[in-house]
């Protein structure tokens, strides 16, 4: 067996440079370790099973954070942020998003099966459909009221939206969508601040409701953000169909879907609420 040219130290830095950059190549690698003759491959093997935390690295998709949402001021925020909303009644708790949904963005699965060694081959739509928008309101109930417009957000459709949830009732558990005592959570997005947030957080402050915004960068701390990947998973799969024929529709249904039980998961997903 050849005895490897790296020694503790070169393994020890090798581990420190992929922690901090996951993306660094082989070859930025060795250029860290100028003082060695050491070939790429050699690298390769020791990243896969020799660094010294015993941890083997494979090759992954890489999740990018804002480097903005580290800053100190966000980082305080954060804490008081998980800490308030921690502390409260997760029952009380509901989150508002939006999403765009199109095609072929929805309705066109990206895998599919094929002989060994031969490309997965599929004719699909192309032509991108008019861009709609799901707005959504869920609790641990599950979705408490949502509606489909066409084209994007604004201000007007934002508080619409709100005057549409507060007149109608949570067909789930016939309670109304927006009760005293909740707190209301949503995402930075422009058009939740300046005018329309204002006027949205006078008129909750007579009904008895807060709102509350989430830290800068962050749609991790939004457990809405999972419903939404559920939503499309599912037009993407058992909807597929209807998604060609009624988008809309397809789109209805897929937010049925959610449960309650989902619900418990997303939220404990989330690593700051917790359902006893």
């Amino acid at each position: 067996m050849t005895h490897s040219k790296l020694e503790e130290g070169d393994l020890e830095l090798i581990e420190v440079l992929k922690v901090h950059s996951p993306s660094i190549s082989l070859s930025e690698i060795i250029q860290e370790l100028p003082a060695l003759e050491i070939s790429m491959s050699a690298i390769s093997r020791a990243i896969k099973n020799r660094l010294l935390s015993g941890e083997q690295y494979t090759r992954e998709k890489l999740t990018r954070l804002a480097r903005e949402r580290f800053i100190p001021e966000n980082m305080f925020y954060t804490q008081l942020f998980i800490n308030y909303l921690s502390s409260k009644d997760p029952y009380k708790l509901k989150f508002f998003d939006e999403a765009g949904i199109k095609i072929p963005c929805v309705g066109t699965r990206t895998y599919g099966h094929s002989a060994k060694g031969t490309r997965s081959v599929e004719v699909v739509r192309k032509h991108e459909s008019p861009n709609k928008t799901l707005n959504m309101l869920v609790s641990l109930d599950g979705p408490v009221y949502h509606n489909i417009v066409n084209g994007g957000t604004n201000t007007a459709r934002f508080l619409m939206f709100f005057e549409e949830a507060c007149e109608v009732a949570n067909i789930e558990t016939g309670r109304p969508c927006l009760e005293v005592g909740d707190i209301v959570v949503m995402d930075n997005l422009s058009a939740h601040h300046y005018e329309g947030g204002e006027i949205l957080e006078e008129w909750f402050d007579t009904m008895g409701i807060e709102l509350l915004y989430t830290p800068s960068y962050s749609p991790d701390l939004n457990q809405i953000e999972l419903c939404f990947n559920k939503v499309k998973t599912v037009l993407n799969g058992g909807l597929k169909d209807l998604v060609h024929t009624n988008l809309n529709l397809a789109v209805a249904e897929a937010v049925d879907t959610i449960t309650a039980h989902d619900m418990v998961g997303f939220y404990e997903h989330t690593s700051y609420l917790f359902v006893e």
